[in-house]
């Protein structure tokens, strides 16, 4: 588990910082990490040419920054990517900005942005008082840097371009729903509410942040998904597909372009845990990360659930086991001397994502739903496009 910096702590910007070479604390702060990890890994019997980094949601777009980060692609082996768009970057104009607000906030604002006065302030700030700032600049945004020291633009674009660690195994997915059931639940309620072509369309617009024609555009291209399952799971579908879905459906197809002999594996977690409250009857973000840790009990803090059937014990072993098994070997599947009910079925029950096929692994229970997702993916890729053509969520413009 890495410890980093976050938040204006990992990524407040200033001019004298960029002129000096310093940006992406919180990213470089991983960097460092792994740095450690290769100089020590033997000293606790590990293998250093063996290392993977993972990451979930921001985690996620963390791993993402390693992969096109070329100073890092030495540092580690394989990567697994769950449930992240990467679209948690901002420019350096932006991030200067608001870095000349916070510090106007703090008093520190005597003097040009370029002054070292305002940089010698804000190190003398308490973590108290830059809090406090926070609260008082509501709508402050300090998240990763791109057109700074380390990466000339977007992650997106530079995977899309192919500038990624085409030697490292990836494995990438998310869940079926992602923020969607959430966001939906946040606008109707329950799944089982009545929601009226009114409050659905009221919803697409504050989606799209006011954007009428755009919001339009939306409700026409969803409208035969609302036919089929209402405006409910249309609204759940529309915030998941525009958020994480279909950002990691693109990452896949660029990924795949460039592998090399390195593997890219993918998946979809589509199980709803038995002990769920009803207001997330979905697979929704963060949902495999129990199954992943062999423990219910992970997140009850948010989902409420404490405990895991019979058969949800059986697919956490198997998750468990293909996130080892990858970690190890760069194959998710399990080899004929382990047993079958430790990870996927044995062979190659879960294929690589290529580019001759969309193969997508659905982690599900019962184990005969562990199987062939390409439908799923396929599926998707209309609403995809829909997306990537209008620059929305998740797509760099």
């Amino acid at each position: 588990m890495i410890q980093y910096r976050l938040n204006v702590f990992g990524y407040w910007l200033h001019e004298p910082l960029l002129a000096n070479g310093t940006s992406n604390l919180g990213l470089q702060d991983q960097h460092m990490a792994l740095r450690w990890v290769q100089a020590n890994a033997h000293a606790f019997g590990g293998d250093p040419s063996a290392v993977m980094v993972a990451g979930q949601s921001s985690g996620c777009s963390a791993v993402g920054f390693h992969l096109v980060y070329p100073p890092s692609w030495s540092l580690y082996r394989r990567a697994a990517m769950m449930s992240c768009a990467m679209n948690d970057w901002r420019p350096r104009s932006g991030l200067l900005a608001d870095g000349v607000t916070l510090a106007g906030a703090l008093g520190c604002s005597g003097g040009s942005n370029a002054s070292g006065t305002v940089l010698a302030c804000m190190r003398k700030a308490t973590a108290t008082a830059v809090f406090g700032a926070l609260v008082r600049t509501a709508g402050l945004k300090f998240e990763p840097c791109y057109n700074c020291n380390e990466i000339p633009t977007h992650p997106l674009a530079l995977m899309r371009e192919g500038k990624v660690n085409s030697g490292a195994d990836v494995l990438l997915g998310n869940a079926r729903y992602e923020h969607g059931a959430t966001g939906a639940h946040s606008a109707f309620g329950l799944p089982n509410s009545t929601v009226t072509a009114s409050q659905y369309a009221e919803a697409v617009a504050h989606l799209v942040k006011g954007n009428t024609s755009m919001a339009s555009a939306a409700i026409a291209r969803y409208a035969p998904l609302v036919a089929q399952v209402g405006f409910w799971y249309a609204l759940a579908t529309m915030n998941s597909h525009s958020n994480v879905v279909c950002a990691q459906q693109y990452q896949s197809t660029w990924l795949a372009a460039r592998r090399g002999n390195a593997s890219l594996y993918r998946y979809v977690f589509t199980h709803v845990t038995d002990d769920w409250p009803q207001r997330f009857e979905n697979a929704t973000h963060t949902a495999a990360l129990p199954y992943l840790f062999r423990n219910a009990s992970t997140l009850d803090w948010f989902l409420g659930y404490r405990s895991f059937s019979p058969q949800e014990r059986d697919l956490s072993d198997r998750v468990a086991v293909a996130w080892r098994n990858f970690a190890q070997r760069g194959d998710p599947n399990s080899n004929n001397n382990e047993a079958q009910r430790a990870g996927p079925p044995t062979g190659s029950g879960w294929k690589q994502f290529d580019s001759r096929g969309n193969f997508t692994f659905v982690l599900d229970y019962p184990p005969k739903q562990m199987q062939d997702g390409t439908d799923w993916f396929d599926n998707n890729e209309p609403y995809c496009s829909f997306w990537q053509e209008h620059f929305v969520g998740p797509f760099p413009p």
